[in-house]
């Protein structure tokens, strides 16, 4: 029984030595166990942070390229109000050079009018009419005639010019006002869209 008992303490020993050896290492895996998972909590912290930092970058990024959309968008219009008002310059700068050329016409017309009496004038030596024979009277009924044609035909002419020209000035005023109405209100729209 002795013998027996001496046995059972030896392995009760046996059993608590290596019971104590279980318990540290079971306390060292729990300290590396506690250890890993605060080194995965980093590590997880840096990555969220990370990815946080990356999406304020990206939104940052996105919206300077919608800044730049937005510029080029503000400058492409800009450039085509700005090639509708020279194409309607041009047009209007054609349609006073029509005028022109129908004034150029009337007065065209005048001169050959004028140099019509002038001849008159100078192929009359006697300007007094008693003294004036059947043919010249004639003659110069028949240049009068012509003169008055010519007249007749120039009058239309001078005035579709001066109503032309006239319409055309006042469309350019009108079209000038209502350009200067729309820019303004472009400065504000953009003025409004980079305050906001």
């Amino acid at each position: 029984m002795k013998a027996k008992l001496d046995d059972l303490a030896i392995r009760y020993n046996h059993i608590e030595a290596l019971n104590n050896n279980l318990v540290k290492e079971a306390e060292k895996l729990q300290s590396e166990r506690t250890s890993y998972k605060e080194l995965l909590d980093r590590e997880q912290e840096m990555a969220v942070n990370e990815i946080n930092s990356q999406l304020s970058k990206n939104d940052a990024d996105l919206a300077r390229i919608r800044a730049v959309r937005d510029e080029a968008v503000q400058e492409n219009t800009m450039r085509k109000i700005a090639t509708d008002k020279h194409l309607s310059a041009v047009n209007e700068v054609n349609e006073l050079a029509k005028a022109r050329k129908d004034k150029i016409d009337s007065l065209e017309s005048e001169v050959v009018r004028l140099r019509l009496q002038l001849n008159e004038q100078t192929s009359t030596p006697d300007p007094e009419h008693e003294n004036l024979t059947r043919e010249e009277l004639l003659e110069r009924y028949n240049q009068q005639t012509r003169a008055y044609k010519i007249l007749e035909e120039e009058l239309p002419a001078l005035e579709a010019a001066f109503k032309k020209a006239h319409d055309l000035c006042s469309e350019k005023v009108i079209n000038l006002q209502e350009a200067s109405a729309k820019m303004d209100r472009l400065v504000q729209e953009v003025r409004c869209r980079l305050s906001s």
